[in-house]
């Protein structure tokens, strides 16, 4: 029982690249006197706001935004800069949640074959996977919550996600030069 628990809450994280994700930072840890009974934990609720998604960790607001331009459009880029949000990714999203011209970038740690997946997304994406040199190398096309492996067709320095069909929409291809801005 205890490995199927541990199963389904493992399938209940991700949504770009597999590892997992880094738990929230906690407050830190408190000792009470030697002579008085242990209190009782408190934990409080995050702070929320108006539009927060309750389910992501790192609410859109709270990221650092870039832009990338592709094919004369340029984008609003969220920007999942470290390994915990990069992790997170786009799950939880909805459409409502993303206009057309925003999406989020992945500066990854190294150029290689990247590999991302669709946990917990239930919005379709369009993953535009770029080189170092700023070369679109492949777009792939995304179904909501498909746990398929969507890879890099090469090594690939950024990835770029953008809501499903934007690609067509904006005509973005392999092979176009892309500039990012970064902040």
């Amino acid at each position: 029982m205890r490995n199927w628990l541990a199963f389904v809450f493992l399938a209940t994280v991700g949504c770009s690249s597999p590892p997992s994700v880094e738990p929230a930072a906690s407050a830190p840890e408190t000792k009470p006197p030697v002579d008085s009974p242990s209190p009782t934990p408190v934990v409080q609720a995050p702070q929320t706001k108006p539009g927060d998604n309750p389910r992501r960790i790192y609410q859109l607001r709270d990221l650092s935004v870039g832009t990338v331009t592709i094919n004369g459009r340029k984008f609003k880029a969220w920007l999942a800069d470290d390994e915990a949000k990069q992790q997170e990714g786009m799950m939880w999203l909805k459409e409502s949640d993303v206009k057309d011209d925003e999406g989020m970038l992945f500066p990854m740690a190294s150029e290689e074959v990247q590999r991302f997946w669709m946990r917990n997304c239930p919005m379709a994406l369009d993953i535009i996977y770029i080189s170092g040199a700023k070369k679109i190398l492949n777009v792939r096309k995304a179904q909501p919550f498909d746990e398929s492996s969507v890879p890099s067709e090469g090594p690939a320095k950024y990835v770029f996600e953008l809501k499903g069909g934007m690609a067509a929409k904006f005509g973005i291809k392999a092979g176009m030069s892309v500039e990012i801005k970064l902040p």
